[in-house]
């Protein structure tokens, strides 16, 4: 009687999707785990910090050699992490492979409170007052504390871009444009 001794553990690695980025469309992840008598996959997944269902068939399935692939299409904005193990019939269990990535297909939205006094185009001269500009970002994955802003003037058509810092409350970012510095012409 021959008997083969298998001590090696599956193999899980995730396809399509990268760790800690973000994706503006919906995103196809696979989960591939390999062995030569894959028994089992357990996948846990969670979506904006709450357990997400896998249920419904949601995983679809397939075996190609000795290797098991999960596809999960994700629709729904959010921030997802998956654990996934494998086991095989021998008892060897693979250490969990983890990965987080974020969907996000919501735009930033820009606006101007409280600037209906500013019209396109408005010269401000030289002693005339300049008027304080805000505007607000809205985005729920804001990756940054500085916001480019440029301001073209189009007397002479230079563009001077300026980084601007603001504050981050609540994914609206605020940001003050400077009081000073402004030349003389349209903006």
């Amino acid at each position: 009687k021959i008997s083969c001794i298998d001590t090696e553990k599956p193999q899980v690695v995730y396809v399509g999707v990268e760790n800690e980025k973000f994706y503006k469309t919906d995103v196809t992840l696979s989960i591939q785990a390999s062995d030569e008598n894959i028994k089992d996959v357990t996948v846990i997944a969670t979506k904006d910090g709450q357990n997400y269902d896998l249920s419904n068939d949601q995983i679809t399935w397939t075996k190609e050699a000795k290797t098991w692939t999960g596809t999960i299409t994700l629709s729904e904005e959010g921030q997802y992490s998956f654990s996934s193990t494998a086991s095989d019939t021998a008892g060897n269990t693979s250490a969990a492979e983890t990965i987080a990535f974020t969907v996000d297909k919501t735009k930033p939205v820009i606006s101007l409170p409280g600037t209906s006094e500013i019209k396109v185009g408005a010269y401000f001269g030289n002693g005339s007052i300049v008027p304080i500009i805000s505007f607000q970002i809205t985005e729920r994955n804001l990756d940054s504390e500085t916001v480019p802003v440029t301001v073209t003037d189009q007397v002479d058509g230079v563009t001077d871009t300026t980084n601007l810092t603001g504050r981050l409350n609540e994914n609206i970012y605020t940001v003050n444009a400077p009081e000073t510095g402004w030349t003389e012409g349209k903006h």
